[in-house]
C-alpha cells in the first residue's frame, strides 16, 4: 500500500521517468487508478465502458463512479474477453474495453 507523502512522490517521479511520461499519482488500489483513468473521458451522460461479467466488483464501481454506463461482456472458455464475445457489445458510445490476459 502507498500513502501519500514524500516516498510516493519519490515513487511517482520515478516512474513517470521510467516510463517517459509528464507525471503520474500513485493511489491506493487497481479501482481507484481505474476511475482516475475514466476521467480523460468527456462524461456526456451517454459514455459506455465494456468490462468481463467475471471481474470482481471494484472494476464495475469504478465505471460507475466514473458517470460511465457499464457494460457486460461474456467471456470465453480462458475467463477473458474475446473478440468473439466483445464484437456485438462495442458501438458508438464505446470509450474503453476492460480485457485481461
Amino acid at each position: 500500500m502507498l500513502a501519500q507523502g514524500a516516498v510516493a512522490a519519490v515513487f511517482e517521479q520515478k516512474l513517470s521517468r521510467w516510463a517517459d511520461g509528464a507525471g503520474g499519482l500513485a493511489t491506493a488500489c487497481g479501482a481507484n487508478a481505474l476511475a482516475l483513468g475514466l476521467v480523460v473521458f468527456e462524461d456526456d451522460g451517454r459514455n459506455e465502458i465494456i468490462l468481463p461479467t467475471y471481474r470482481c466488483r471494484s472494476i464495475l464501481d469504478a465505471v460507475v463512479a466514473s458517470g460511465a454506463s457499464p457494460i457486460l461482456c461474456d467471456v470465453g472458455t480462458d475467463w477473458v474477453i474475446t473478440s468473439a464475445t466483445v464484437a456485438d457489445r462495442i458501438g458508438r458510445n464505446t470509450k474503453a474495453v476492460f480485457a485481461d490476459q
